[in-house]
């Protein structure tokens, strides 16, 4: 009975620390994806506001000659 029980919770032990890992795992890449999201919506809109920047610098020069 002894060594039953022994491989019993062994496999239940195994099966809850790959559940663990799996969730682990999950919440990485879910944080992974919103962080990248995040950096790249930020990274855009910098991006547009200088290109409007510039455009708006050329139309205000192009103006005045």
């Amino acid at each position: 009975m002894l060594p039953r029980m022994k491989v019993e919770l062994s496999l239940w032990l195994q099966d809850a620390i790959e559940v663990q890992a799996k969730q682990m795992l999950s919440g990485m890449m879910h944080q992974l994806k919103e962080d990248y999201e995040m950096l790249f919506g930020d990274a855009l809109k910098e991006s547009l506001r200088q290109a409007l920047s510039d455009a708006g610098r050329r139309d205000g020069e192009g103006g005045h000659e």
